[in-house]
């Protein structure tokens, strides 16, 4: 985000549009450093990123929504009273050429980065749309059908609502879903289902209040199995806990998420908890 000074960004009385002046790489040009918008160049599936690092302070948070042509999509969000706030989210969508895709400050935050680039925005193009694909082979020349795959859905479609806790592991559904590409992904039993074997890649991120005795936790499974955890404990403000894995699956391999048990995950209608996944190759 920072241009080389250390900073803090806010607090504000708004949502206020950030500028990322710092790039890394812009492949393509999309992204403009000085307004902070990526437009997309083509229509296809795109992935973005975005880490909010804040100060802890007793009144303050550290949050930022990602935004499509202007829309609320996701927000990371964590409050920490002291140390570090270190907030995170991910999604995946589908772009027509010209959509707008820009993060703003959430109200009443404070954001902070410093030549260590802590707050950072980044995307790329997963593929664009195109129905077929034409296979070069000798002597022949043959029309297949391209095979996407990639989804994002938040856990409540609408409301606020702290789920838990139980006292074991219970499967999360994922009931907002804002892309679904090859139709892989079921909001009505969170299950996503490999439709071709290959490579996928997913991440989720699980938000929470603070408590004393319940932390905030999530583990991704394939077939029942655990892969990887996010979990988050502490007994005020709110957390965030993320991870993410790549993995090789087999036609009809089953990834879906489940709640740690004791613990408690929080969302509402501005989309914190969220889960998403692609096929790499």
């Amino acid at each position: 985000m920072s241009s080389g000074n250390a900073g803090e960004t806010g607090p504000f009385n708004t949502h206020t549009p950030l500028v990322f002046r710092y790039v890394a790489t812009n492949i393509g040009n999309a992204y403009n450093p000085n307004t902070g918008f990526f437009t997309a160049p083509v229509r296809g599936v795109y992935h973005f990123e975005f880490y909010i690092y804040g100060h802890g302070h007793a009144s303050y948070p550290a949050g930022a929504v990602l935004t499509k042509n202007g829309e609320h999509i996701f927000i990371a969000y964590e409050h920490q009273p002291s140390h570090g706030a270190n907030a995170a989210n991910g999604v995946t969508l589908l772009l027509e050429v010209g959509d707008v895709i820009f993060l703003r400050q959430w109200q009443n935050s404070r954001i902070y980065d410093n030549q260590n680039h802590h707050t950072t925005f980044s995307g790329h193009l997963l593929f664009p749309i195109f129905k077929t694909m034409m296979i070069n082979k000798p002597l022949r020349r043959t029309s297949m059908t391209v095979k996407r795959v990639a989804f994002s859905a938040s856990l409540l479609a609408s409301g606020a609502e702290t789920v838990g806790p139980f006292n074991t592991q219970t499967p999360l559904v994922f009931r907002h879903v804002v892309s679904n590409i090859g139709n892989a992904y079921n909001p009505n039993t969170g299950f996503f289902t490999a439709p071709v074997r290959g490579a996928y890649h997913f991440e989720f991120y699980i938000f929470g209040l603070g408590h004393a005795s319940h932390p905030t936790g999530a583990v991704l499974t394939k077939n029942g199995e655990h892969i990887v955890i996010a979990y988050q404990h502490q007994s005020s403000g709110d957390v965030k806990g993320t991870n993410g894995v790549i993995l090789l699956l087999e036609v009809g391999d089953v990834i879906f998420l489940r709640q740690w048990q004791n613990s408690r995950i929080h969302d509402n209608q501005n989309h914190h908890t969220t889960f998403s996944g692609h096929l790499l190759f």
